[in-house]
């Protein structure tokens, strides 16, 4: 049994120890069965003991007792188990408030950190919060009261009661948010559905917040929040809404619709610890921007790129807006400049103002999409546009808000002169709802076209002080009446027309009667082409000449001769008056010429207008007094021979 001389060991001896090594790899591999069978008995004790009631009712307590330490008061429902890899699932929680709940998630999944496990420290490092639910409003109100009495940070302590570096993950699915202000409801409302995930990790002397949001179709935001060891307070954030139409859809207030287009938003903030100061700077853009809707227009407005930028700082006492730019597709930046600034004082006084240095009118026009423009009709401009505007006092009472507005339109010329044909005689043919009314020739070969010199001045004054007394000092917009109409459709639920002469002449000679805010933007800039193009007196004469006086009665000549059975030059200050009141609206003022009368309430509206031609010395006190004492007596209506 021994080995040949040439050192082989014989059959028997080789069976021998490979018997010998099988039994002791027999041996280990029973006793690591029997160790994985001892840990998988003593994992499933653990397993069923940490899910018994007793370890659930002990750790909901000391669950809800660092709760309550750390966030105040909290509601813990009794719901609480383990799984088998670790993570502990508890529910429903919800934070509290002085008005109600604040805060509440239906359940809350935490899993620890299994390296800190391994030496005995139960850290989380992972939390999901399902189905979250928060008020904003309250959330608001906790925050304001946390600022202004700070508690000492919140930190998890070491094993010698340093703070240790807490970095966790984080995840909200199903995020609902409430407030009762029903406006920033409906945009909240446009995120749905929310969710997101972000980590936080904090150290003794800071902290940082990373993560990003989902929302709506398609959508997603990242942001990086960090407060460092100076307390200064850090936020970048951009968001992205490839659906924007979806995110808007719920406006119901807003008088358009979008039907394509993406918002992208990036937002940068620098404050202190208790954002008492500040500087906040956004960028907005809008891309493939296409509107529509009924008061817009008759049709799809765009697509069209939109952009703007602002810078914000503020302090305790003050907010003040500068570093403004505004965009536009193929005209971006504007030369517009805006800066601002709101006293947080009891009356919250605002002083903003905004200047256009040098716009070039003829890039704007091209810039715009097609259904904003006015078309070839007006005449083709060239040059540059300047405007200053100022807006001061009490942002709170509207009425004492006082405006200040510059036009500039010296810069601003036709291509060619030749090129206004409404410098010469030309024919006109109003626009009615139901399609086009008669030719009217403006000009000398109209036998009721009068010239602005052989209107009496008492007429051209009524008109003039009735529909827009700032004529002769505004290029084609008085800016304090567009002012107060808009506070008193705030105050009164109710909206006058603040329209001027120039803009009434736009809209007769260019649009149709459809009253959409794309007409008056199409009208807003014909009303530039025609104050740049034509003086004043010229205005004001074509005017007086096409404006509907009643039923197929175009021009003051013709209106003369209707009503009165006389030549304009012949009419008294009383007529001039009455034809001055009713431009309005001619067809349901027509009513007072087939009665034969004046009711009471016109006849008020008439002596109202006289007093004003008197305060302004149009007419003198004797004129007044025959004026007034003077019946309107209307021609006898024509008989239609059957």
């Amino acid at each position: 049994m021994g080995t040949s001389r040439y050192g082989h060991r014989f059959p028997c001896q080789r069976f021998v120890l490979q018997l010998k090594r099988r039994m002791t790899l027999r041996r280990w591999k029973w006793r690591l069965a029997g160790l994985g069978f001892f840990a998988l008995f003593l994992f499933v004790a653990l397993h069923l003991y940490l899910n018994s009631g007793y370890v659930r009712a002990w750790a909901l307590s000391r669950i809800e007792k660092n709760l309550v330490a750390q966030l105040g008061e909290v509601e813990l429902g009794d719901r609480f188990s383990v799984d088998w890899i670790g993570r502990v699932k508890a529910g429903p929680l919800t934070v509290v408030g002085e008005k109600g709940p604040i805060f509440s998630v239906a359940s809350v999944t935490v899993r620890p950190a299994y390296r800190r496990l391994l030496i005995g420290r139960v850290e989380p490092a992972a939390i999901t919060l399902d189905k979250v639910d928060i008020d904003l409003d309250r959330a608001r109100e906790a925050f304001k009261r946390l600022l202004d009495n700070p508690r000492e940070d919140l930190h998890v302590p070491n094993q010698s009661g340093n703070r240790a570096v807490l970095d966790i993950s984080i995840r909200a699915n199903e995020v609902q948010i409430r407030t009762a202000r029903p406006g920033l409801q409906k945009l909240l409302r446009a995120f749905d559905p929310l969710s997101g995930r972000f980590g936080v990790r904090r150290s003794a002397t800071d902290w940082r917040i990373k993560g990003d949001l989902r929302f709506g179709k398609d959508g997603h935001s990242e942001f990086d929040t960090e407060r460092d060891s100076a307390g200064t307070l850090k936020l970048k954030m951009n968001l992205d809404a490839p659906h924007l139409d979806q995110m808007v859809d719920r406006y119901e207030d807003l008088p358009f619709s979008v039907k394509d287009g993406e918002l992208l938003v990036d937002l940068k903030v620098d404050a202190d610890q208790n954002f008492r100061r500040g500087t906040t700077t956004s960028i907005v853009r809008m891309q493939k921007l296409q509107l529509e809707g009924d008061r817009l227009d008759s049709k799809t407005i765009g697509p069209l790129d939109l952009s703007g930028r602002a810078t914000v700082d503020w302090d305790g006492s003050q907010i003040r807006l500068t570093g403004t730019e505004v965009g536009i597709s193929g005209y971006a930046p504007l030369p517009l400049e805006m800066t601002g600034r709101l006293d947080l004082g009891p009356e919250h006084n605002v002083d903003l103002e905004a200047a256009i240095h040098k716009l070039d009118f003829p890039r704007l026009l091209r810039a715009l999409p097609a259904r904003l423009s006015p078309g070839d009709e007006i005449p083709a401009m060239t040059g540059v546009v300047s405007a200053q505007f100022g807006l001061k006092g009490p942002a709170l009472d509207a009425g004492r808000l006082e405006l200040t507005a510059k036009l500039d339109l010296t810069s601003l010329r036709p291509v060619q002169s030749s090129s206004v044909p409404l410098m010469n005689s030309f024919e006109y043919r109003p626009a009615r709802e139901n399609g086009q009314g008669p030719t009217v020739v403006v000009g000398a070969k109209n036998p009721t076209y009068v010239i602005l010199g052989q209107i009496p001045p008492f007429l051209v004054a009524a008109v003039v002080l009735s529909e827009d007394a700032g004529f002769w000092n505004h290029r084609g917009f008085d800016f304090q009446e567009i002012k107060d109409s808009l506070v008193e459709a705030a105050e009164e639920k109710r909206f006058r027309g603040a329209s001027t002469i120039t803009q009434q002449l736009a809209k007769n000679l260019y649009f149709s009667r459809e009253k959409t805010y794309a007409r008056k933007i199409r009208e807003a800039i014909a009303t530039l082409t025609l104050e740049a193009s034509l003086p004043k007196s010229r205005i004001l004469e074509i005017y007086l000449n096409i404006i509907e006086w009643g039923p197929e009665i175009y021009g003051v000549g013709q209106a003369a001769q209707h009503y009165f059975g006389r030549e304009v030059g012949e009419i008294t200050p009383k007529e001039a008056a009455f034809l001055a009141s009713i431009i309005p609206n001619p067809i349901k003022y027509h009513v007072y010429y087939r009665q034969g009368a004046l009711s009471e309430i016109w006849e008020k509206r008439v002596h109202e207008l006289l007093v004003k031609m008197r305060d302004w010395s149009i007419l003198n006190e004797e004129e007044f007094t025959q004026a007034e004492a003077t019946p309107i007596v209307f021609a006898a209506p024509k008989k239609v021979d059957n």
